[in-house]
């Protein structure tokens, strides 16, 4: 038959030690790999919100970053503006001379209400474009507004 040689002892307390000692070697060995699987979730999320601030740093930084374009903006604007009155200063001067003409500065009159007309068409275009950048600039602030805020919740995130 077998050559096995089984005891028909009943099991003792070492046998008994020895399986809460395995029971417990093993909930350990659970709880280390349930650890070690949280670190991971954790790593995991914290370098999603490093991800999310370097995010907002540029966003805050192309914000910042298009103030010069807005100031250069605003130059221009004024710029068109002075070259409208002037030219409409100008086209007046030309209305006054060709009255003082009379009858003979009547195509100067009609190239001075040309002028006017010019004039008038620039005027309103700056108006525009004074309108549209301000409309540019105020969305740019709270860009910037916005990623300040956003960029103090994820401080605030990774402080936690």
């Amino acid at each position: 038959m077998s050559n096995l040689n089984v005891s028909k002892k009943p099991a003792g307390p070492e046998t008994a030690d020895r399986s809460e000692g395995a029971a417990a070697g093993l909930q350990s060995a659970l709880r280390h790999r349930e650890l070690g699987d949280h670190a991971g979730e954790t790593r995991a999320i914290a370098a999603a919100v490093q991800v999310f601030e370097d995010g907002l740093m540029r966003l805050a930084a192309g914000a910042t970053g298009a103030r010069p374009s807005q100031l250069a903006a605003d130059e221009a604007t004024g710029l068109l503006a002075g070259i409208a009155g002037q030219t409409s200063l100008m086209a007046l001067r030309a209305a006054i001379e060709a009255a003082r003409d009379g009858g003979e500065g009547r195509s100067f009159a009609a190239a001075a209400a040309e002028v006017r007309d010019l004039a008038g068409q620039m005027a309103r275009a700056t108006e525009t474009i004074v309108a549209q950048v301000g409309l540019i600039q105020a969305a740019a602030e709270r860009a910037q507004g916005a990623s300040v805020r956003e960029n103090r919740r994820a401080e605030q995130i990774s402080a936690a």
